[in-house]
């Protein structure tokens, strides 16, 4: 499977969330499913590991490419801060775009790095309960 064409409606996180566009084609020469997983990582210190956030089981004939969007709520990019409030903080964040985790293990079994888009945190955004 290969992912292409990737696009967003914006590079900002607010509370309109995310539109991630993209094609994925199947390039075996047999019908098969992959799942597309969209992973965020806060980028500063003691933040967790990219965790799971979106993701789309696609079937696809052989050759055949789709058009999908994922959707990727603003509340996607929150954190618990040490109150236990959920807290998006002003800064950078990665998004992880692939078939697979975007971690080292999974990279080297699989062959494959996910694809990576930043985006924006311009202001503190705190959750209510």
């Amino acid at each position: 499977f290969e992912i292409d064409n990737i696009s967003t409606n914006t590079t900002e996180i607010n509370e309109k969330g995310i539109k991630i566009n993209l094609n994925i084609k199947n390039t075996g020469h047999i019908k098969s499913a992959e799942t597309v997983q969209v992973y965020v990582k806060a980028e500063r210190e003691n933040t967790p590991n990219a965790q799971l956030k979106a993701f789309k089981k696609i079937r696809l004939e052989p050759n055949e490419t789709k058009a999908i969007t994922l959707n990727l709520p603003y509340e996607a990019f929150a954190l618990c801060d040490k109150d236990g409030r959920s807290v998006i903080e002003i800064g950078d964040y990665t998004v992880y775009i692939g078939t697979n985790q975007p971690d080292n293990r999974s990279i080297q079994l699989t062959g494959k790095t996910p694809q990576k888009l930043i985006f924006k945190a311009n202001r503190t955004i705190i959750f209510d309960d």
